[in-house]
């Protein structure tokens, strides 16, 4: 039984064609609900500022739910998969968005939520009112699985019926190894591909169906990629193998891990007392705010060593300092900090992403908990870019274009001399072929004076020196 289980799971888990175009991709994310203020016209605005976003250097967007919802908030509260919010536009607008997208060479990554809907979608509703007796009893979970991660679960009653959640009591799990669900979560997922031609998904709370119906997500990303085979998934989720998805080394037991199914995942830790732990944090602080005395390069190579690219692990890693979940860097870091994080994200093997204000230094006099920037509509993006970060990020996006080695997957540590500075100076070769850039990096504080190969390097607080083939960038 064992061996047939095995077998059966080699079977699932076979990969179909990857995303191949997602080595190249510069991810722009933002929220429409946020972006910009009119309401009904929120899409609209965004498109006529798309090629902003062009000549910043991305390549790839990726927009948060566009899906009709019950608040006003990021739009993961989804009430209907099929309909655009109003408050965004219509699929007219949408359309229009696709168009000016094509137009400029950008191609377009929807936010999909195949773990819940919301507790105010109709189904939910009729459940929530009959009990067993709705037609929808069934497209929800009403008990614990025994799954990874169910320790998190919520039971909420909601009319004559108890529900099961992760964290937020609105947002109700659905039984995705069941018929319904998996119906409606297919139908919704092959509708924006058909209809509009999108170019992937990413996969919110990934870890979730991965947990509860691994052998779904298996089926599902199958059943995309044979409508468009370059179909891209990024999945919220951890980049290397988790322990919480079971024994790594006894396939008849194990989950697959997102990783091995998917074509894109988090720079998350692969610690399974954390959902999301970003892997360039130690003790509660970055990398980044460590003491000038800790081993402040050492931390950050183990963070980058923590996960490797194999015949298992398919997935590239999505590199980023902010997110639509988490605070924005530079609230809580200085701007010698700051850049010197964005240029590890385009210089280390992975996607890297430039999250919707970052490219303007949203936070830097504000609340860590300030996240979405709203635009003026009849200005450019970077007229508050006060601290210049927008020509910046346009080296950083113009490199990783130039420069086909930082795209791939080849790194390799180089030695600091002397070992004292080798603790704040990290050192590393990026390679293509015959062609190789170095990258020296001080994460410290002071300047530091370091050896590397056979030359000497003087470098600054938060310096990094480039060398294409020897000669300095």
């Amino acid at each position: 039984m064992r061996r047939i289980f095995s077998l059966l799971l080699i079977v699932l888990i076979s990969l179909p064609a990857r995303a191949e175009w997602m080595r190249d991709a510069i991810v722009y994310g933002t929220s429409a609900n946020y972006m910009y203020p009119k309401s009904g016209e929120k899409l609209a605005q965004l498109t006529d500022h798309l090629h902003e976003i062009k000549e910043l250097g991305a390549n790839t967007l990726w927009l948060g739910p566009i899906y009709k919802s019950s608040q006003h908030g990021q739009g993961y509260d989804v009430v209907d998969h099929f309909s655009v919010n109003p408050d965004l536009g219509n699929h007219r607008d949408f359309a229009r968005l696709m168009k000016r997208a094509r137009e400029l060479g950008l191609r377009v990554v929807l936010d999909f939520v195949p773990s819940h809907i919301s507790a105010h979608h109709a189904a939910a509703k009729a459940v929530a009112k009959k009990g067993e007796a709705s037609e929808f009893f069934s497209l929800f979970m009403h008990a614990p699985d025994g799954a990874p991660y169910g320790e998190h679960y919520q039971e909420v009653i909601l009319g004559r019926t108890k529900f099961l959640t992760y964290f937020w009591k609105e947002l109700l799990n659905l039984d995705l190894n069941g018929a319904k669900a998996q119906e409606l979560v297919t139908n919704a997922a092959l509708f924006w591909l058909k209809k509009f031609d999108i170019d992937g998904y990413r996969i919110d709370a990934a870890w979730a169906p991965m947990a509860r119906s691994p052998n779904f997500m298996v089926s599902l990303r199958d059943r995309l990629k044979r409508e468009k085979s370059t179909f891209a998934f990024i999945a919220e989720d951890k980049a290397g193998r988790p322990e919480a998805y079971g024994d790594s080394n006894d396939t008849a037991t194990r989950h697959p891990a997102s990783s091995e199914v998917f074509d894109v995942v988090y720079d998350w830790t692969r610690s399974a007392e954390y959902i999301s732990e970003w892997s360039w944090t130690q003790h509660d602080q970055t990398i980044f705010d460590q003491d000038e005395g800790g081993n402040v390069a050492g931390l950050m190579r183990e963070a980058l060593e923590t996960y490797r690219r194999d015949d298992s692990n398919r997935a590239r890693v999505l590199r980023f300092i902010e997110n639509n979940d988490t605070h924005r860097f530079i609230s809580t870091h200085s701007l010698g900090q700051t850049k010197l994080a964005a240029w590890m994200t385009f210089l280390v093997p992975g996607v890297p992403l430039i999250y919707a204000g970052q490219e303007v230094g949203l936070g830097r006099d504000e609340e860590p908990h300030v996240q979405f920037p709203t635009y003026d509509p009849n200005k450019k993006i970077r007229y508050d870019d006060e601290l210049k970060l927008w020509p910046f990020y346009q080296r950083l996006t113009r490199l990783r274009a130039e420069l086909p080695e930082l795209r791939s997957d080849e790194m390799a540590f180089l030695e600091v001399k002397p070992a004292s500075q080798a603790r704040k100076v990290l050192a590393f070769d990026r390679t293509l072929g015959t062609e190789r850039t170095t990258v020296i990096a001080n994460f410290g504080w002071s300047g530091a004076k370091v050896r590397v190969g056979q030359r000497n390097y003087r470098l600054k607080p938060y310096e990094v020196v480039l060398l294409k083939n020897g000669k300095r960038l």
